[in-house]
């Protein structure tokens, strides 16, 4: 607590934590992934400070059990719920350059083979992550929209401010089928960026 105090008596906003995930499998791929127990003693710890973390999750590792997703979520949720501030993303899996090798295991056969080159990455970034599985695909964006949308607050405007509400609905019951708000949000977005697009000296405009 003492720490937390003066990183926020320093200026400190946020902190970033790599939860990494929610299953305990999963973290025994990832060396010096912290465990559970660790990620929600800090959490306790940031919250009685009022100082806002964000605990990072990723999902869709090649070989990771079925049940990973949902575990990860249930971790996430009960951080969200701790307090005020606390953001937990979960983004699905993709290799970086950086990655070890421990992160592309050869006995996985849906796990992508780092390229060699720039323009295999690149590739690698626009394409479908198939090694992550349908279900991962599915729902760990919808998890994540969620939890995102429950914890920022909401701009001016109905339209977000009820969207808002919604999510923090959603985290809270559990519920999360047809996410129709996250079709609006998306539609919105896509609107937006056309509108954008059109007007004379965008990048894209064209007279």
């Amino acid at each position: 607590e003492d720490a937390v105090l003066a990183l926020h008596q320093a200026g400190c906003e946020r902190i970033t934590v790599d939860a990494v995930s929610g299953s305990a499998a999963v973290r025994a791929m990832v060396p010096g992934a912290p465990d559970e127990a660790a990620v929600r003693e800090l959490a306790c710890k940031l919250a009685r400070g009022v100082l806002p973390a964000r605990f990072e999750f990723v999902a869709g590792l090649p070989g990771e059990p079925p049940a990973a997703l949902h575990e990860t979520y249930r971790l996430a949720r009960g951080l969200h719920q701790m307090g005020v501030g606390t953001a937990t993303p979960i983004a699905i899996w993709r290799p970086r350059a950086s990655t070890g090798p421990e992160a592309h295991p050869p006995g996985v056969p849906t796990a992508p083979k780092p390229p060699s080159d720039l323009a295999g990455w690149a590739e690698l970034e626009r394409r479908e992550p198939e090694w992550a599985g349908a279900a991962v695909r599915r729902w760990a964006p919808r998890f994540d929209f969620y939890l995102r949308m429950a914890n920022e607050r909401p701009r001016r405007g109905v339209g977000r401010l009820l969207i808002h509400w919604l999510a923090r609905l959603r985290v809270a019951t559990g519920v999360y089928g047809l996410d129709f708000e996250r079709a609006l949000v998306d539609l919105s977005r896509r609107l937006r960026t056309a509108n954008k697009a059109a007007r004379p000296g965008s990048i894209g405009w064209e007279p």
